[in-house]
């Protein structure tokens, strides 16, 4: 819902557009409601927060929530780490496209969690930002290393590697993934996340951000 502080401007500003607001019946609009707007995309690196802060989101916003890997696992009958076994990452980004094409016509009314990964191949981040409105939820790459050393072993790309060899990873492939990452139609920090309250406040950052 539209929170009182985003009364008293005509005016939403939505990643460098500005959206002008129509009359604030009863003092709260949804923000999904008020765009017509089916899905908010929520992308960024592994380990950045979709998941977790695309439940809380869709909880509060009063709409769905879909994690796109989790749909590909529950399709495709094994883990992301089968997938990639078996398939390779080639294999497993032909899987992701469709998945993704899959949940953005089928699904009403949602929050959509991407793969960390599902913005750089194809021309998926295009097609996400025709299907709705996009967040990248940026952190920093020493926020990102402390978060991703604590689930390397359950991550395809990540098994094995040292504190080093991570730190690496995550500046490589960050740089190679940003240009992507920053096509969305808004950015947010969304700071620590390394427990409940860091949740929450990112939680309450970002909703004031889409006015839910």
């Amino acid at each position: 819902m539209i929170k009182k502080s985003c009364q008293n401007s005509p005016f939403l500003n939505l990643g460098g557009g500005v959206l002008s607001l129509p009359p604030l019946w009863g003092g709260y609009v949804s923000l999904l409601q008020l765009l017509d707007m089916e899905r908010i995309f929520l992308i960024g690196f592994m380990c950045s927060g979709k998941t977790t802060l695309g439940r809380l989101l869709a909880e509060r916003a009063g709409c769905g929530f879909v994690d796109l890997d989790e749909y590909i696992v529950e399709q495709q009958g094994k883990s992301v780490n089968a997938i990639f076994d078996e398939c390779g990452e080639a294999g497993f980004r032909e899987i992701e496209r469709r998945a993704l094409h899959e949940m953005a016509e089928s699904e009403g009314r949602a929050i959509i969690a991407a793969g960390g990964g599902t913005p750089c191949f194809f021309d998926n981040m295009e097609y996400i930002n025709s299907r709705g409105k996009s967040v990248y939820l940026y952190s920093t790459q020493e926020e990102l290393l402390r978060r991703v050393e604590k689930y390397s072993s359950s991550r395809p790309l990540l098994k094995g590697k040292s504190r080093d060899e991570l730190r690496e990873y995550i500046a490589v492939t960050l740089g190679r993934r940003e240009k992507f990452y920053n096509m969305a139609t808004l950015r947010f920090d969304v700071g620590a996340l390394m427990n409940r309250d860091d949740v929450q406040d990112a939680l309450e950052r970002l909703c004031l951000l889409l006015c839910i």
